[in-house]
């Protein structure tokens, strides 16, 4: 579609136009959104939840270790009851 100048062109002509490259575009993809978008925001959302899962994993298994400064000592209990010697 060229460049429309009004004192060249009717209303109608204008309006036809419009209508005409809306017809194409809604012809082309109904939805208003083209497959390539689609799929980039699927591999976008891919992404993004791959990296969300890793994180919380990360933090689980972090939070399950404990680290003693010198000097302290700890017991090592497995369903409350103390297990093997005192750690140093």
């Amino acid at each position: 579609m060229g460049c429309i100048r009004p004192e060249q062109t009717s209303v109608d002509e204008v309006d036809r136009l419009i209508n005409q490259e809306v017809v194409m575009t809604e012809q082309n993809h109904p939805a208003g959104v083209s497959n390539r978008t689609r799929e980039a925001t699927m591999k976008f959302t891919l992404k993004a939840v791959t990296v969300a899962i890793a994180m919380a994993i990360v933090i689980v298994l972090y939070g399950g270790l404990y680290t003693l400064e010198e000097g302290l000592q700890a017991i090592v209990v497995q369903f409350g009851r103390p297990v093997g010697e005192p750690v140093t």
